[in-house]
């Protein structure tokens, strides 16, 4: 792997009146085409709500695009799907995608790849806001129920104007994996979840998910009588064929056509560096990145020929790449940078004006649970995430993160001893009651083993506080979470009468994070 140079673009610190002049609108030199990529942005259009370090928002984005574009002229700018979080309120999530669409196209944005997570809302959802907002949506693995017909464009073909007058031609395609194959921190140790997904991808001829099933309908509200959707859109199957394969196959009819070749993929960046292997692409772009400054293993680099980008998460940073291109030669990539989408950034007025419409249209659903609202006692495994991705991606890849919906596929969900088994707090203060009125705490969550987590982030976002103000006095209490574990802490779930063959030690082993960092809070 040949690493380049990466720097992190940052908007100056909130103490400051503004930010300073950004250096990198222009071009490095030496490179002829810039990019900027988004994905994983998780259903957020808002900023986040960090006390210290405020990050994200799409009006502040849509300034960074324009911005670009008057000092760059004609760049690319893509998407490389994720754009839906995997839980919460339908209706909720469903106009966080209508608007997300929507945010995309007036940007400007020349591909935008299809998601795991938006088509387990709903294929319905993404088909009718695709059409309904203009989205360039790409996919070479989304297919109607016959597994051959595709629900989008494979492919995209479009020209652009580079720095030094060229004009080539680009095409764009794109894939999704079922779930991200995380990072394991020891080869040896790669959850059974993730060894199924990877045995899927090697067998070429098989879905890798069919959007009709009882699993994938668990993330959903049911509707067998009407066969429609809380919107009244009518219910819409797919099927997820084989990405490798059907990138292979899209590759092979794109690259005569264009003079680039760029691969957009939702499914992270482990499982990224292989695709680099064994496709013939020259982009690859991904997700799964962290907020700037990105770990080492997640700064761009040239695999085996093919230049591979990460993109930000929740909305927070913009990939962007300075390449050298020339016609009938292979690209060369000349620089990496991660922009982060500051609090002190502009907004630009016609995308906050979009954000506004966001808001009215979610203001007037009739909730079930307002995601945005502080939780009481547990807090879900999101909240986890904000501050401990690493932990978090090695979760989402054990059975525990899939275990209310295996338990679902099984019928058994109407059991409710099994189900205490499967969700978290449930019959204690703050934890799940119903899917319908908290699916944020179904699956064997953080909170599970480590303890509900209200105190804890409510203690860290004050410590982050009062070493921002030292003048400023506050009691900051105690709020330790459970990081030791004995065989007793599991028995409850896995007694010898419901989990006979279960070995504590070889089961800590595969759950147990190996690198635990020092929480950031935000």
């Amino acid at each position: 792997m040949l690493a380049v140079a990466w720097v992190s673009v940052t908007a100056s610190p909130a103490a400051e009146a503004a930010s300073e002049p950004n250096p990198s609108l222009e071009i490095t030199k030496g490179a002829n085409l810039t990019i900027l990529h988004g994905g994983q942005r998780f259903g957020d259009l808002e900023p986040c709500s960090c006390p210290t370090n405020e990050t994200g928002g799409v009006d502040r984005e849509a300034q960074h695009v324009a911005d670009y574009r008057k000092a760059l002229g004609d760049i690319l700018l893509v998407e490389a799907g994720g754009i839906m979080t995997p839980a919460g309120q339908e209706e909720y999530r469903a106009v966080a995608l209508k608007f997300i669409y929507q945010a995309l196209v007036a940007m400007g944005y020349d591909a935008i790849n299809i998601g795991a997570w938006e088509l387990r809302l709903g294929v319905e959802y993404v088909t009718h806001y695709v059409k309904e907002s203009g989205a360039p949506a790409v996919s070479a693995n989304v297919m109607a129920v016959d597994g051959k017909t595709p629900l989008f464009p494979k492919y995209r073909i479009i020209e652009k104007k580079l720095a030094d007058g060229q004009t080539i031609k680009i095409g764009i395609t794109g894939a999704t994996a079922s779930k991200y194959i995380p990072r394991p921190p020891d080869p040896n140790r790669m959850s059974n979840a993730s060894k199924e997904l990877m045995a899927l991808r090697d067998q070429r001829d098989e879905p890798i998910l069919k959007l009709d099933s009882i699993l994938d309908r668990a993330t959903r509200k049911m509707v067998p009588k009407t066969g429609k959707n809380p919107l009244n859109l009518p219910v819409e199957k797919a099927v997820v064929i084989n990405y490798v394969q059907a990138l292979e196959s899209a590759l092979a009819e794109m690259k005569p056509q264009c003079d680039l070749s760029v691969v957009l993929f939702d499914g992270g960046s482990f499982e990224a560096e292989y695709l680099a292997k064994v496709l013939d692409a020259d982009v690859l772009l991904t997700n799964e990145a962290r907020t700037p400054p990105a770990p080492p293993e997640q700064q761009p680099a040239v695999i085996e020929g093919t230049i591979v980008s990460y993109s930000g998460i929740y909305g927070r940073a913009l990939g962007r790449m300075d390449l050298a291109v020339q016609k009938d030669t292979k690209p060369k990539m000349v620089a990496g940078y991660a922009i982060t989408i500051g609090r002190n950034d502009p907004m630009l007025d016609s995308m906050t004006k979009l954000m506004h419409k966001y808001r009215s249209e979610r203001r007037a659903i009739k909730s079930d649970y307002d995601p945005q609202v502080t939780k009481v006692n547990y807090v879900g495994h999101e909240i986890c995430r904000r501050c401990h991705p690493d932990e978090h991606a090695h979760w989402s890849g054990t059975t525990h993160a899939e275990a209310y919906l295996r338990l679902v596929a099984r019928g058994e969900d109407d059991d409710k001893d099994q189900l205490a088994r499967v969700v978290t707090g449930m019959g204690e203060l703050g934890g799940f009651t119903t899917f319908e009125k908290s699916n944020y705490l179904a699956n064997v969550q953080c909170e599970v083993c480590h303890g509900p987590g209200h105190k804890h982030q409510v203690n860290q976002r004050l410590k982050a506080i009062q070493e921002k103000f030292p003048n400023m006095k506050m009691t900051v209490r105690p709020a330790p979470m459970k990081k030791d574990f004995t065989e007793q802490d599991c028995v409850t779930c896995h007694s010898k009468q419901d989990d006979p063959d279960f070995d504590f030690k070889a089961a800590l082993e595969k759950v147990r994070h190996t690198k635990p960092e020092q929480p950031t809070v935000e």
